[in-house]
């Protein structure tokens, strides 16, 4: 039986030894020194200014007095210069407004960027993708959890999972997976819940979500897996966006908002089939990033092996790490970007092989 070891404050390395020097070697040489900046930049979270805040502030973590705390800082003024201009009115996690909100809590800022008041708007999503992580409310209300603490911030975060519970019904979620479907609400209405941010109806709302998973199984000869929707006969790749990595995670936040040790052996048990089924079964292995690729599956297999203190997982970090390296030595055909870039595999590496704590991977919903 899987027990939970979610809430230690002491992040721990998964991968140790020859294959953590080689990936903290590939960081530096990803990384490169600190530079000047521009002073206007995409403003987005996924592959703008804000997302490579985000990737500065991490390197500073692991690295600090080498000037990336500035750059860090520099980043993020110019995805707010970015943002500051009449097109740019959506208020989306990676692609929005809500970007940089998110980079400057993990920056340490006390108060939202000027972006923030147009980052926690439209409470009130008329649906579609208006509910879902990268664009919707999802990601709006996962900017909130993190300034739940804030008078104003907490008031919209518990409008917005109020109506995030009353989309737990059949047929409102077209498709299960983290970034676009019914798994991204699951994993934030969780991880409230564990944060003691409450509504009325959440724990029933976890219950139906995570029973609504059912509906898109399509398991294999490895074990548990999912469709592309609920009328899709065919898996979906193991990533972290659409497929079962992503849905085994928002799972296993579930187990543990509702102490349900059955929820939490199937979402293990999902990640073990992943990391079984051969690399072209499981169609990551050919892209690096945090998306859709190599990246993103060492980091939901890193958060696993952190909460689980299961060798078999740490070993599988390693592995994939190694693949990584191998297969992905020069990620930087996507750009430098957080969610398909090198940024995301530098983040992914650091997170594997270095006591630093991931918080950047709130943006994943990953905890």
């Amino acid at each position: 039986m899987v027990k939970s070891r979610a809430g230690s404050d002491v992040w721990t390395p998964a991968v140790s030894g020859p294959i953590a020097v080689a990936a903290l070697e590939r960081v530096a040489l990803l990384a490169g020194r600190p530079a000047a900046t521009p002073r206007r930049v995409r403003h987005d979270l996924g592959g703008g200014g804000a997302g490579l805040a985000v990737v500065c502030r991490q390197l500073d973590r692991w690295r600090p007095g080498r000037g990336w705390d500035a750059t860090a800082e520099s980043w993020l003024a110019a995805a707010d210069a970015g943002a500051d201009r009449p097109q740019v009115t959506a208020s989306g996690l990676f692609g929005g407004l809500g970007g940089p909100v998110f980079a400057a809590w993990v920056l340490g800022h006390e108060r939202p960027t000027a972006a923030a008041a147009a980052g926690g708007s439209g409470i009130e999503p008329r649906g579609g993708r208006e509910l879902d992580l990268i664009s919707g409310l999802t990601g709006t209300c996962t900017n909130l959890l993190g300034r739940a603490a804030e008078p104003a911030a907490g008031a919209a975060l518990r409008a917005g999972l109020a109506v995030l519970c009353r989309s737990a019904e059949p047929g409102e979620w077209p498709e299960p997976g983290l970034a676009h479907g019914i798994a991204g609400p699951l994993a934030l209405l969780s991880l409230a819940h564990a944060a003691d941010v409450r509504v009325s109806g959440q724990r029933a709302a976890i219950e139906r979500m995570a029973g609504l998973l059912g509906e898109y199984r399509l398991d294999d000869a490895w074990g548990p897996d999912w469709s592309a929707g609920s009328a899709d006969a065919r898996s979906v790749h193991g990533s972290w966006c659409a497929g079962a990595p992503g849905i085994a995670r928002a799972l296993w936040l579930a187990g543990n908002a509702l102490d349900d040790a059955a929820m939490r052996t199937l979402a293990v048990d999902a990640l073990a089939a992943v990391l079984a089924r051969p690399a072209r079964q499981r169609s990551v292995d050919r892209a690096p990033g945090l998306c859709h690729g190599l990246a993103g599956l060492l980091q939901i297999t890193v958060r696993f092996a952190h909460d689980t203190g299961d060798a078999t997982l740490r070993a599988a970090a390693t592995r994939l790490t190694a693949e990584l390296l191998v297969r992905h030595p020069t990620p930087t055909d996507a750009g430098p970007g957080l969610l398909e870039g090198a940024g995301g595999v530098i983040l992914a590496l650091l997170a594997a092989t270095t006591a630093t704590p991931p918080l950047w991977d709130r943006a994943l919903l990953l905890a």
